[in-house]
């Protein structure tokens, strides 16, 4: 036990650093980046970057959790984990010619409000998730590598941007090195796995193609509802309400990240420890999910009433003067990482860990749908602020959903 806790403490260390990087440096490019490019111009890179970031959900295709699982309930056989490494590979790529076909649609049938530049430097990033391991490294509890991986890729592009950006024009230069992190990072991670031959690329028959979608949908599915009431807001802010106001949600946004970010590396890191003490003794996995729980729900919650207290500071660091509309959006949305990081545990961590995927990504999916019509009518009516509004309207729903599953089902009642 103390072996499997060492394990876990490691990974959620590691794994802690990558998200670190992932939205600290963020945090440190964004007064920068508001400043250099401006408000209007800053607003409309986010507009872009929301856009890529739906695609590489679709990209991702819930392999984080799926290979993840797969390689995590089969770490010691290496034919096995060699040829789940291929086959996500090779779907990921399927999946990237059908969204690069979607782009080039789009830049043919909607030139008129489509910057195909901005659009060009941004495919680095597609490319990047289809080729960065992430599931390897965290199935075999390895995430040591791909936190090293990853640090490096994002220190040397945020120290290019900074010698490199200057005035507002540079917003293709700042998205594209934004977006060649990820390229980065795949890049260095594939090097190491050739060099260890951890895993290698092979041709697998359509079948195993087929199947691998087929076994991954489930968690696609429930990724990309999430994101209709946690990234599509901004993209409809930045549509309705425009590049400004937009520019502001995302101040706010960047904070909500980083405390999430926090709560990530526990996350993945829980994961494939959870299957794997599922699959020997059920009733040590319900205790560490139990524990984890407590653990999560007190330091999240404790995090969200700091930030509330400290946010005319922390929007005065950033923007080097308190702006009302951004500290209001601040005091709200720092609530939504304990509601979310609940919901994770209740939802990834014990829901799906006892095979009812389909259950949940119908929960998923119902809510997702739900912000999707209640979103335009919050944003008319309460303005950017009604975007937070609805996110936690949402997430409540979806907790209240969740405890009931758990509860009726006993799902952590110990055989």
């Amino acid at each position: 036990m103390e072996m499997i806790k060492s394990t876990l403490m490691r990974n959620i260390l590691f794994l802690g650093l990558i998200q670190g990087s992932s939205f600290l440096l963020p945090l440190i490019l964004l007064p920068f980046l508001i400043k250099t490019l401006g408000t209007e111009t800053y607003g409309k890179m986010i507009l872009y970057q929301v856009f890529f970031l739906y695609l590489s959900t679709i990209i991702d295709f819930g392999y984080n959790f799926s290979a993840t699982q797969n390689i995590a309930r089969n770490q010691n056989d290496s034919y096995h984990i060699k040829k789940v490494f291929s086959c996500t590979i090779w779907c990921k790529i399927f999946i990237f010619i059908i969204v690069f076909i979607f782009l080039l649609g789009c830049g043919l049938w909607t030139k008129k409000n489509y910057d195909i530049l901005l659009v060009i430097c941004f495919i680095p990033q597609l490319i990047g998730y289809v080729l960065t391991p992430q599931w390897l490294f965290q199935g075999i509890e390895k995430t040591n590598i791909l936190a090293i991986c990853t640090i490096t890729a994002r220190l040397f592009t945020t120290l290019i941007i900074l010698i490199t950006v200057h005035k507002s024009t540079d917003i293709y230069l700042a998205a594209f090195l934004q977006s060649v992190t990820f390229l980065l990072t795949a890049i260095l991670s594939l090097y190491y796995i050739y060099s260890t031959k951890i895993a290698s690329f092979s041709y697998v028959c359509m079948k195993d193609i087929k199947d691998s979608l087929i076994e991954s949908f489930p968690f696609f599915i429930s990724i990309f509802s999430v994101n209709l009431y946690t990234t599509l807001p901004a993209l409809v802010i930045g549509v309705v309400l425009g590049n400004v106001n937009l520019a502001y949600y995302n101040i706010a946004l960047t904070i909500r990240n980083a405390l999430l970010g926090l709560f990530n590396p526990i996350s993945q890191s829980l994961f494939p420890r959870v299957n794997n003490l599922y699959s020997i003794d059920q009733n040590r996995a319900y205790k560490l999910i139990k524990q984890s729980l407590i653990v999560v729900a007190v330091i999240f919650i404790f995090l969200a009433i700091t930030t509330n207290i400290m946010s005319d500071f922390i929007v005065n660091k950033i923007l080097g003067h308190s702006e009302f509309i951004v500290v209001s959006l601040v005091k709200m949305i720092c609530f939504i990482p304990a509601i979310s990081a609940i919901n994770n545990i209740l939802g990834i961590q014990t829901i799906i860990l006892h095979g009812y995927k389909k259950l949940f990504s119908t929960v998923t999916i119902f809510y997702g749908v739900l912000n999707c019509i209640i979103i335009y009518p919050s944003l008319i009516y309460f303005g950017v602020i009604g975007a937070i509004y609805s996110s936690i309207f949402i997430e409540l729903l979806i907790f209240i959903t969740l405890a009931l599953i758990v509860l009726q089902k006993k799902l952590l009642v110990a055989a």
